[in-house]
Parts: C-alpha cells; sequence; structure tokens
C-alpha cells in the first residue's frame, strides 16, 4: 500500500511538472506518469481508483477515430468522460489516464471512461482494468 501511494503521489508530481514544462502535447509527456508510477508499483493498474463504467476500444485500426466518436456522444448526452484523446494506448498510458481521473483520495472523479488500448498490450491492461465494454475494431 505504501508503494502505491508512493507511485500515485509522485505520478501526480510527474503530471503536474509535465504540464509546466509543456510537455502535455508530445506523446513522452502523456505517458511519462504512468511510466514513473507503474515503475515504482507494478500492480498500479490494479490499485488505481476507476470509473464505474469501462469501455475499451481495440483494434488494429481505427482506435483513436472511435474512442474519440464514443467518448464525444456520451458527452452530447451529458456524461462527463474520462478519455485517453491523445492516444496513449499502453499501459503507461492507461495509468497516466486513470491517474489524471483520480482523486487524492484514489476515487475516480468520473462515472465512465472511454479507453483507447493498444490490442498488442490488452493481454497486460485488460486483467487489471477489468472493462465492462470491449469495443473491437478491424484486428
Amino acid at each position: 500500500m505504501l508503494r502505491f501511494f508512493i507511485a500515485f503521489i509522485l505520478g501526480k508530481l510527474t503530471a503536474v511538472a509535465c504540464r509546466a514544462a509543456g510537455v502535455v502535447s508530445h506523446r513522452n509527456g502523456t505517458n511519462l506518469p504512468g511510466a514513473v508510477a507503474l515503475r515504482i508499483c507494478p500492480d498500479f493498474l490494479d490499485r488505481i481508483g476507476k470509473p464505474d463504467t469501462v469501455i475499451a476500444v481495440t483494434g488494429t485500426n481505427g482506435k483513436t477515430t472511435t474512442t474519440n466518436m464514443a467518448a464525444d456522444a456520451l458527452e452530447h448526452v451529458g456524461y462527463t468522460v474520462l478519455s485517453n484523446r491523445l492516444g496513449s494506448n499502453i499501459n503507461s498510458g492507461i495509468a497516466t489516464c486513470l491517474l489524471s481521473g483520480a482523486g487524492l483520495g484514489n476515487r475516480s472523479r468520473y462515472r465512465i471512461a472511454v479507453l483507447e488500448v493498444d490490442e498488442r498490450s490488452s493481454l497486460l491492461i485488460y486483467p487489471s482494468l477489468k472493462p465492462d465494454y470491449i469495443v473491437c475494431t478491424n484486428l
């Protein structure tokens, strides 16, 4: 538990540092907080607070477009959606996204998440993420 708490705090601080340095739009900047958290606590994805409903989008092509369309549709009908819109779809990117959606008490501030998941990383991510729905584009 202490290892998770340290990973959580250092991941949050890394995200703040990335925003301050202006690297949030850079690919490494979107993965870095999660990479730090996973390095400190390998089971970080098991422990991080998740929304009540998780939709995972995976496949060879069209993941980002499908994820963004689903998140936009849900937002249009009134949901506040947690999503990795920048396409950071491996375990460190998913960890970064969930970290950004978690409050300091490790509870998700969102009821629903639409997450793009790399098809090759899915075996590492799905056991921890436990998505309620999986949307599969072409494989």
